[in-house]
């Protein structure tokens, strides 16, 4: 039996394990119809862009990368999770990275130890709300649990920005070359300056890697993965794994 029949397995008898509204809905939607399919799994251990990871309701396929070269047993998990479905219910929704060491496997302590888990979501807002409990602040999952970039109007926005910047920057490179008043030529300048960092802000996007919290090397090794350039949520959603050489750190 392979490890995600034994971990479902797992799951589906020891609710109380778990910590989180996400990974209860993950089990209740592991027993219906839809998530009875094989779940294909696409195994990612050097630097990708692009990586498409589609809606686990439409087409059940996630991707693991590694930790470290040649670590089977401990790597991370790309899952797109939209609210439809067995997953209508779900608090957010948007690509879920799971944490997974199955050295960690154990009947009742899998979970147990919330510093080293058997199965932990590294939440996008970094607050680490799944392992608090409610008298601490916590929350069974919420909308920032989920990693998604930012809409596409912001991009197109930022594209259109990004341009009119240089544009004006270029005008007032031109009219520096020509006796021109400077207050002029700095006005064109600012314009131009501010539109570039507005286009900047627009279009940046979170980005997931060994600072993240729930990201770090159970072992103590560097972190050698950073997943960036996240795309909206949606059916289909895309994003870059970077995955520095062995020896290297990210």
């Amino acid at each position: 039996m392979g490890f995600f029949d034994r971990l479902r397995e797992g799951l589906s008898r020891t609710k109380e394990q778990l910590l989180g509204r996400f990974e209860e809905l993950v089990q209740k939607a592991d027993a219906t119809e839809e998530r009875t399919r094989p779940v294909d799994v696409e195994t990612i251990e050097q630097t990708t862009t692009g990586v498409r990871v589609p809606a686990v309701t439409r087409e059940p396929r996630v991707v693991r990368i590694p930790v470290s070269p040649g670590n089977k047993s401990e790597y991370y998990l790309l899952e797109n999770r939209m609210r439809e479905g067995a997953d209508s219910q779900l608090p957010g929704e948007g690509l879920l990275v799971w944490h997974v060491d199955e050295r960690r496997w154990a009947f009742r302590s899998g979970q147990r130890d919330p510093a080293r888990k058997l199965l932990h979501l590294v939440e996008a807002d970094g607050h680490g709300d799944l392992d608090l409990g409610h008298t601490a602040g916590g929350n069974r999952g919420d909308a920032g649990d989920p990693w998604v970039g930012p809409p596409a109007w912001h991009r197109r926005l930022g594209a259109g920005l990004g341009l009119l910047g240089a544009l004006f920057v270029t005008a007032a490179v031109f009219r520096v070359a020509r006796p021109r008043p400077f207050p002029g030529v700095l006005g064109w300048a600012l314009l131009g300056g501010g539109a570039l960092v507005a286009a900047g802000v627009l279009r940046r996007g979170p980005v997931c890697g060994p600072g993240t919290p729930g990201m770090a090397p159970y072992d103590g090794g560097t972190g050698r993965v950073v997943l960036r350039n996240f795309s909206p949520a949606g059916p289909d959603m895309y994003v870059d794994v970077l995955i520095a050489p062995a020896g290297e750190t990210s």
